[in-house]
């Protein structure tokens, strides 16, 4: 499931001060998660570096024909000692399947494992998934130690095109 490494030491670093330093801005989803929606022109001060690490993800998996999912759109999610990620299927829009790539810039110490349909995802810091969120249930068990911070991008993507990958 890991589809490879998509940024330096140095930019995860750049981005982890970021997230930290405006943590007052993110939107609280419960007790132990938080997330930012992110654009590339509304986001003030975030590193360039995201914005290129979505077109590295673009280009690598063919989605330049493809639209942003309209409803989480891009987002950073920190989610903190005891907070996971939920059971649950993504809304799709009639065939176009709602698709995310997932950069962890951050994996906890402890817990936080990702899963897709059962199956554990190998993550590492600095990597990417692909998740078919509209087809497979996906969740994370509880962060015990550590965080787990990541950004995700949202696309609308052919049931086709989304088989081939």
């Amino acid at each position: 499931m890991d589809r490879g490494r998509v940024l330096s030491d140095e930019e995860r670093t750049e981005i982890l001060e970021w997230i930290h330093e405006n943590s007052d801005r993110f939107m609280r989803v419960n007790e132990n998660r938080v997330h930012q929606l992110i654009t590339e022109n509304d986001t003030p001060g975030l590193p360039s570096s995201v914005w290129r690490i979505k077109r590295q993800i673009i280009e690598k998996e063919g989605l330049a024909e493809y639209q942003q999912e309209p409803k989480f759109q891009d987002f950073i999610a920190v989610i903190n000692p005891g907070g996971y990620l939920y059971k649950h299927i993504d809304e799709n829009y009639g065939d176009l399947i709602h698709s995310r790539f997932n950069v962890l810039l951050q994996v906890p110490t402890k817990g936080g494992e990702t899963f897709y349909n059962g199956k554990s995802a190998d993550t590492k810091g600095g990597h990417y998934i692909f998740s078919k969120s509209g087809l497979e249930e996906h969740y994370t068990n509880p962060v015990e130690e550590g965080k787990r911070i990541s950004i995700s991008f949202g696309f609308l993507i052919p049931f086709e095109h989304v088989r081939k990958m």
